[in-house]
């Protein structure tokens, strides 16, 4: 999600590179809603959570941009209505 987010932000010409990825470090305990220690957790409506929260940091992130006088690097955010019925196939089809 964080991946995806900066870099559908910050790359605004399209091009990906290994850069910003190689420089993240992830933390995801064993047992957490990132990492469920049991095989039947349900996991198929994680954009439920994940677009709204994201999309709020793309805007907190713009606000950061225009507060340092990059105004053409302002990004709206996304719009988040029904993720769950949005959100693609489940593990299970």
């Amino acid at each position: 999600g964080m991946f995806v987010t900066l870099t559908q932000h910050m790359n605004f010409e399209g091009l990906v590179n290994d850069g910003a990825w190689m420089a993240t470090e992830l933390k995801l305990p064993h047992g957490t809603w990132t990492n469920p220690d049991n095989e039947m957790v349900a996991t198929a409506t994680s954009w439920a959570l994940l677009l709204p929260a994201y999309g709020v940091f793309q805007r907190l992130l713009s606000r950061s941009f225009i507060a340092r006088g990059f105004v053409e690097e302002a990004f709206v955010g996304q719009v988040n209505s029904p993720m769950i019925e949005m959100g693609g196939t489940s593990q299970y089809g």
